[in-house]
């Protein structure tokens, strides 16, 4: 893959593009949670998911290093896609 991804304990997550030169153009992905549990990227696509400690869900786009969707442990359902206005949908 040429995607390497990190999550932490203070609630961040980096990602590396492996095709980068010398590794350079780390990106920090920003969470609201206290730690990064686990992650992972899909093979083969621009999507990464994260699961924090708080129960949170959270679905980036690789592509646009962008949040696209944030699943509660209250919520159920499944993720939503992003509203036209750019709103992030909590489930």
């Amino acid at each position: 893959g040429r995607w390497v991804a990190v999550g932490t304990t203070d609630g961040s997550a980096w990602l590396w593009d492996t095709s980068a030169k010398d590794g350079e153009g780390g990106v920090m992905l920003t969470t609201n949670s206290a730690s990064i549990d686990s992650i992972s990227i899909a093979s083969g696509s621009n999507w990464l998911i994260a699961g924090c400690d708080d129960g949170v869900i959270q679905l980036w786009n690789l592509a646009h290093v962008k949040l696209m969707a944030i699943a509660t442990p209250t919520d159920c359902g499944i993720i939503n896609p992003p509203a036209k206005d750019g709103n992030i949908p909590h489930l």
